[in-house]
């Protein structure tokens, strides 16, 4: 909204004197605001985006285009999008009713054409994008998001932004590995487990990591490593050999954070941190 001041002067025999300042503000006729619902994301998560038009005026808004640039940045001299729109997610709503989704072009950026905003009333636009890999490369650690809306009767350039932070919290899984695969009866056998972690933070002491399993059938544990280091129970690990359950002890397993690198093109390339639980043994 723009805003102004006025002054009045008073002139007479006697001098001049100036009245009181007053301030007021110009609404605009067409305002937008953009929010992004999840505050924080992940490579791969799918973010919820609410563009909201509002007009004021007494006249509406028809055919009006949104070209949202999906967070674009330059990443050296490529200009990458860390946004990827969810086909077929787009909701549009005019005073509350659910009306047939806009027409979506996908290009460079995303636009969303044939909008509407009625007399005094509102417009809003839901839709969904999933984070891809060149969030990553972003220096901010941001995505910010803009929206720049056009259409008949629309005078100035009207932008909306949405920022979000990237999670900086570990993002973990898991795999189990048998061997041999065919194990004799009392025979020897050794589990490994192998924790990948594809966040942006290292898995801490403080995260509480516990890996549980039950081994079915039964073992009698002679080692257990975690990265090359032995551990011992019950400081780092508890196991029972009557129900074969077998748990960590909250906080003994690190994961290191996931590196990445970027080429000249632009690409990201992701490398999970890793770390290894090995347990041997001999089945019961």
């Amino acid at each position: 909204m723009a805003s102004f001041s006025n002054t009045a002067t008073l002139s007479y025999s006697g001098g001049c004197v100036n009245s009181n300042t007053v301030f007021g503000t110009v609404k605009d006729e067409l305002t937008a605001v953009k929010t992004a619902v999840n505050e924080s994301y992940s490579v791969g998560d799918r973010m919820t985006y609410i563009i909201s038009l509002v007009s004021a005026g007494g006249c509406g808004f028809k055919d009006i285009s949104l070209t949202d640039d999906l967070g674009a940045f330059y990443s050296g001299s490529a200009r990458v999008t860390p946004l990827s729109y969810n086909e077929g997610t787009v909701k549009y709503y005019v005073n509350g009713t659910l009306m047939d989704p806009p027409a979506v072009l996908r290009g460079q950026n995303l636009m969303f054409t044939g909008i509407s905003v009625p007399p005094m009333g509102n417009a809003i636009i839901i839709y969904e994008a999933t984070v891809t890999q060149h969030a990553l490369d972003s220096e901010s650690g941001m995505i910010t998001n803009t929206v720049t809306v056009c259409g008949d009767g629309i005078s100035k350039r009207i932008t909306a932004s949405s920022t979000a932070e990237m999670s900086t919290s570990p993002l973990l899984m898991v795999s189990k590995s048998i061997c041999p695969a065919e194990v004799s009866p009392k025979g020897n056998v050794t589990y490994t487990f192998t924790i990948q972690n594809s966040g942006a933070g290292e898995a801490a002491a403080t995260d509480g990591v516990i890996l549980r399993d039950t081994f079915e059938p039964r073992i009698n544990i002679t080692s257990v490593t975690f990265n090359g280091a032995q551990w011992y129970s019950p400081e780092s690990y508890n196991y029972s050999a009557i129900t074969g359950e077998f748990s960590t002890v909250s906080g003994k397993m690190t994961v290191p954070a996931a590196t990445r690198y970027t080429d000249a093109d632009g690409g990201v390339t992701v490398t999970p941190g890793v770390s290894t639980l090995v347990i041997n043994g001999t089945l019961l």
